[in-house]
């Protein structure tokens, strides 16, 4: 029996293919095919809810999905919860193609039990989906149309025993489930013996789970008996979050023998003791070169850079900007100026693959940047893969503006080697592309235009000993990559002695990569300096990041004083070469406890920033069992409009002011601002003083009621005018922007988080002029909101004693002080958290309010 299965797996109601993220990494490193998808209106689906007539259009995609198998395909259809009914039709219609089936704590009709039997004892169970929100686009007259699960809801009946940050991230990715009459839906769901009977059944019971009961998971099996049951201990609903690796061991050590030997070949199942979950490679290291090789095996990075260096990183096919994430972390964190560019149609660049008309369209951005270099500066150019070819047109371009190029495991055409003879040898292998898509933008009679790697070919030959979850993760980033004939891509590279050759160039070799045309390359190509990562795979920048970063240190630090020599000289052969007390956050309220209620705080971001930076003290404040909105100012985060369109620090506001109105009457938050968003809060406090409970500065603009509102923001520009306008000049351009807040802001910000900064910046403002000519606040609306403040002690963007100016200036009734850089809320949030914490519980007492 061929040990690879295919699973194809069906989320539940609100949810979408990305909750399965755990779990399909497992499955894949297992060595299996794994479809993980989004029904319609779910996940990343176009679809809105409002167009899905009935429950086949939700099921639709799985349906279309089942129909485009081969005829001989037999896959493992996984539903979890809802998605219980999306695979008991694939089972009617399509049980020839279903090796089994399992429920994962899904609601499972049968030929004799209903679906409105099912939904019916569903309902009487359930009792409640707590703070869910019902949509009524029939009117209030008629059943609700959708749900979208609350935060209480998700928090404690479905995520209770799940790890925080994924409730977050599910918290940030829901969409609303439809809602049909049962009796409609029956007619849709009609099963039988014959054929949905046909199909082997596994039912998964979650003991945990506060959704779908297990009394009521009981009750289904009773009434619709599937072939075998299992237990997943300690789960809540979501499995796949609070038990991915017992649900895989679910797949492999399945009671019945027959049953068994449907998942997994039976002896796979029978060695208990070796999942084989994370094989490790076989195949022995090999060298590529046996003389003239510098092999590098650092264990940790090179230290003492006295010159800080710019590396541009280039990305291979189908790949973008991201791949480069764990190298660019690594390269600022040793304080080297990073550029990680996506190739046009590539990564998160806006145009479409079908745009781009010659390869000198797909390496536009490269040529651009290039170009946008002042003239005294030089780069370290990295070329992985495919993007060879964009770096050797960058080096015949601007010769001058780089002290280095490195080829990484990558094409290196030359003035005596073309792409054309490149392309030709590298046919002569005849590898096959396996489950790679061709796009055939021209016709079917047509050669491909494009192509995008396949999971199976991206596992085999490229991420062969690279984490899983990387590969997950490019799977679900890859777009297609243009194809364009030999001829034409000649074209585009032209590479000549006397500019391209001018510059240092640097292959680095990965020896498990399996490609004798490396060696090949730089025998017809000879470099100044050949490198090898020993045991990576093509992708070194995820099986072995350190190395190549060592690598790129290594390099950057030598060719600086080679790039004075006389650019011209020949090329040699491959060579050798506070405050606050430690203490921890707290437990989630229980329900039914009038002294623990949720408070509902609200957070507001800094100029140029987004709802996102709140990622971690987020995740905290829900862990304590409260409710957080964080919000998108205009023009920031995902928010769809541009700095163009928001003139006004009104217009900027509007999200805020939205959501402050849409408030019931009765309800009060808490509102944290951080930086500039002290002054979304001061318009908030002046317009909806009755809503708000208590008002929490972070190192943030606090207004008075004696000056305009731009007043303190113009202490900011004459305490500070060399950071003011440091600021003001970065947040508008790309220009200096991570040396400017690495100095500044992130001073003592984790790297990533600044890698994440830069990917997520927005084009900021400080609207000095419509805050110059606004309203002052008053004592009676603004003055009676309560206000605390946050001081950051190594603040060096609004520094120490302006916070305290502005707290002299204001009757602030509560101040702590942490030890943190501007961004407190990426460098210490569980300190943050822990003020926000204590500044409700103070301020409860006070005023008799229950938080």
């Amino acid at each position: 029996m061929d040990r690879q299965k295919h699973f194809v797996l069906v989320h539940g109601a609100c949810h979408g293919a990305w909750c399965w993220y755990k779990v399909a990494t497992l499955l894949k490193s297992a060595g299996h095919k794994v479809t993980a998808l989004d029904m319609a209106a779910s996940g990343v689906h176009p679809k809105r809810v409002e167009e899905l007539r009935d429950i086949s259009d939700y099921f639709e995609p799985l349906m279309e999905f089942m129909t485009s198998l081969p005829p001989e395909e037999r896959v493992i259809l996984v539903g979890h919860s809802m998605g219980g009914l999306c695979i008991s039709v694939a089972m009617e219609r399509f049980p020839e193609k279903i090796y089994s089936a399992v429920f994962a704590a899904a609601i499972m009709p049968g030929p004799d039990l209903s679906f409105t039997a099912a939904s019916e004892e569903y309902v009487r169970q359930m009792n409640s989906f707590m703070d869910s929100q019902y949509i009524f686009d029939n009117g209030p007259n008629n059943p609700p149309t959708s749900l979208l699960f609350g935060p209480d809801c998700m928090s404690i009946q479905q995520y209770q025993l799940s790890p925080a940050e994924d409730l977050t991230l599910a918290m940030l990715l829901l969409r609303p489930h439809p809602l049909f009459n049962p009796e409609a839906t029956q007619e849709k769901v009609c099963v039988t013996k014959e054929k949905y009977g046909s199909v082997p059944r596994v039912y998964f019971i979650c003991d945990q789970d506060n959704v779908t009961k297990e009394a009521l998971q009981r009750w289904m099996i009773e009434n619709n008996p599937p072939d075998e049951v299992k237990v997943v201990s300690g789960s809540d609903h979501m499995l796949m979050f609070s038990k991915p690796q017992e649900m895989i061991k679910m797949f492999f050590n399945s009671l019945s023998p027959s049953v068994k030997s449907i998942f997994f070949p039976l002896e796979i199942c029978n060695r208990q003791d070796r999942l084989l979950l994370f094989p490790k490679p076989a195949t022995p290291s090999q060298k590529l070169l046996s003389t003239g090789v510098s092999p590098i095996a650092c264990a940790k990075l090179p230290g003492n850079f006295k010159t800080k260096r710019h590396f541009v990183l280039v990305h291979g096919a189908c790949h973008g900007a991201w791949c480069w994430y764990k190298v660019s972390a690594q390269l600022k964190s040793a304080g080297h100026n990073v550029t990680a560019l996506d190739m046009a149609a590539s990564g998160v660049h806006a145009k479409q693959v079908h745009e781009l008309h010659s390869f000198e369209d797909y390496f536009e951005p490269l040529m651009e940047f290039m170009e946008s270099l002042p003239p005294e500066e030089r780069v370290v150019l990295v070329g992985h893969s495919m993007s060879g070819i964009c770096i050797s047109v960058a080096m015949e371009r601007f010769p001058e503006k780089i002290s280095a190029s490195v080829f990484a495991a990558a094409v290196m055409p030359g003035p005596d080697l073309s792409f054309k003879a490149i392309a030709e040898k590298s046919s002569q292998r005849s590898v096959p592309y396996m489950d790679t898509q061709f796009v055939f933008g021209n016709g079917p009679d047509n050669p491909p235009t494009a192509l995008v790697l396949g999971p199976n070919y991206m596992a085999s030959r490229f991420y062969r000993l690279s984490p899983p979850e990387d590969l997950t993760l490019a799977t679900l980033l890859l777009r297609p990559f243009p194809i364009y004939s030999s001829l034409e891509t000649e074209k585009a590279v032209i590479a000549t002695k006397e500019k391209y050759g001018s510059v240092r160039r640097i292959y680095v070799v990965c020896d498990e990569e399996n490609d004798p045309n490396q060696t090949w390359k730089i025998e017809n190509n000879p470099v100044d300096e050949v490198m090898v990562i020993s045991d990576s795979d093509h992708m070194a920048m995820f099986s072995k990041p350190q190395e190549l970063c060592s690598c790129l240190l290594d390099i950057g630090d030598r060719y600086l004083l080679k790039v004075m020599h006389s650019r011209g000289e020949k090329k040699q052969n491959a060579k050798t070469s506070s405050p606050l007390q430690s203490h921890t956050i707290d437990k989630p309220r229980k329900m039914g406890d009038s002294n623990n209620q949720s408070t509902h705080f609200v957070l507001i971001h800094g100029s140029a920033s987004g709802a996102w930076a709140w990622y971690k003290v987020k995740t905290m404040l829900e862990a304590a069992g409260h409710s957080v909105t964080a919000l998108d100012m205009s023009a920031s985060g995902v928010n769809t409009k541009t700095m163009e369109e928001v003139l006004t620090f009104d217009q900027y506001n509007e999200p805020l002011i939205e959501f402050m109105t849409d408030l019931a009457e009765n309800e009060k938050v808490v509102l944290v601002g951080h930086s500039l968003g002290g002054l979304n809060l001061a318009f908030a406090m002046e317009k909806f003083p009755e809503k708000i409970s208590l008002a929490i500065f972070v190192t943030a603009f606090l207004p008075d009621t004696e000056h305009q509102p731009s007043y303190m923001l113009e202490k900011f520009i004459e305490n500070t005018p060399a950071v003011a306008e440091g600021w003001q000049s970065v947040v508008s351009s790309t220009a200096g922007y991570e040396t400017f807040m690495r100095s500044t802001a992130f001073n003592l910000t984790p790297p990533e988080d600044l890698s994440l900064q830069t990917l997520l910046k927005r084009s900021g403002s400080l609207f000095l002029e419509s805050l110059s000519k606004a309203n002052k606040f008053t004592k009676e609306r603004f003055g009676s909101v309560v206000r605390d403040y946050v001081v950051c002690t190594q603040d060096l963007l609004v520094i120490p004693s302006l916070q305290r100016f502005m707290i002299e200036h204001n009757d602030v009734k509560e101040v702590l002080e942490i030890p943190a850089d501007h961004m407190a809320i990426l460098s210490k949030p569980q300190e943050l958290c822990q003020c926000i914490l204590e500044f409700a519980r103070k301020h409860a007492i006070v005023n008799e309010i229950n938080f």
